[in-house]
């Protein structure tokens, strides 16, 4: 990249020297000269190409972008310029054929108003005999003269005019450049617009899930919060609630309004017969445990008296 910088630094300084031996030698002689022209023009080709090739490392590196603009401006001030001076070097050569032909024809020699006398009008006579001659070279010689500098006038013309042509090229070279990068830059646009419409859709997406999720969280956070609750009631709670229930009703005598007396009464009459029940299951319990002890005693007598006999 630097050696591109100073290729095309070098180059400008080239063009601005040529520029300026153009100018001088358009001053001294009536032609231009077409080598100059033609080395301004392939050094205006050769400084496009390297601008070309700046560009396409500054795609690929966005901070030389200023420098690719400066290049760019410095290109087109030099075609400026040389186009300036072609038009400059025109309007000199045209002033001066004018100026050649007003020496040619005399138009700038004031006439004289003087009354001829006899000599001059003698002279004027005869004067034609000895000089036709030289009259005649002079006439053939100022007509070869005239087409020189027409011919002359019709080079510098046709030099202008290819040097307007080879601008007029290089004109709709930077045009097509041009186009060729608007064109691109339009195809990015379209496909940063296509990433645009990818991502708004997957951020839709995205944020569907992510009210789906958030009602899954928070029934799994409900579900979970409820088994707690339920766990914690039967495992902590549920007695002593039970308890203060209980404490609660005795107290108040809330079982009484629910029931009613009749229950009560009801309640007093069989509780009577459970007690008797229970007597006589205890009493029945005492009677077989007293046959089962008088079982064992007679066991163990008779089991004495038959180890008695054997011995």
């Amino acid at each position: 990249m630097a050696n591109i910088n100073n290729q095309i630094d070098q180059l400008t300084y080239k063009i601005y020297e040529s520029l300026d031996l153009l100018v001088e030698s358009s001053k001294e002689s009536e032609l231009v000269d077409t080598n100059i022209l033609d080395l301004i023009n392939n050094e205006l080709l050769k400084f496009k190409d390297l601008i070309r090739i700046f560009q396409n490392y500054s795609i690929n590196d966005g901070k030389y972008s200023y420098n690719l603009q400066l290049y760019q401006l410095k290109y087109k001030i030099l075609t400026e310029k040389f186009r300036n001076i072609q038009l400059y070097i025109y309007d000199l050569q045209q002033e001066k054929l004018t100026q050649l032909r007003i020496e040619k024809y005399g138009l700038n020699k004031t006439k004289e108003s003087a009354t001829p006398n006899d000599k001059d009008i003698r002279d004027e006579l005869f004067s034609n005999r000895s000089t036709k001659k030289l009259q005649e070279l002079s006439v053939n010689q100022q007509i070869t003269k005239q087409n020189k500098q027409i011919t002359a006038s019709l080079q510098t013309s046709r030099q202008l005019l290819e040097g307007s042509i080879l601008q007029s090229e290089l004109n709709l070279d930077s045009i097509d450049q041009q186009a060729k990068d608007l064109f691109k830059l339009n195809e990015n646009f379209i496909k940063f617009n296509d990433l645009l419409m990818k991502s708004k859709n997957i951020i839709k997406f995205i944020e569907k899930q992510d009210k789906s999720d958030r009602k899954r969280i928070y029934m799994a956070m409900g579900f979970f919060i409820l088994c707690c609750c339920w766990v914690i009631y039967r495992r902590i709670l549920r007695r002593p609630l039970r308890i203060l229930f209980w404490s609660l009703f005795k107290i108040f005598n809330i079982f009484n309004w629910i029931f009613g007396p009749s229950k009560i009464k009801i309640d007093q009459n069989v509780v009577p017969m459970v007690t008797i029940d229970t007597l006589d299951a205890t009493t029945t319990l005492k009677s077989l445990s007293e046959t089962s002890t008088l079982m064992d005693t007679l066991v163990e007598t008779a089991t004495n008296i038959v180890i008695h006999d054997e011995l």
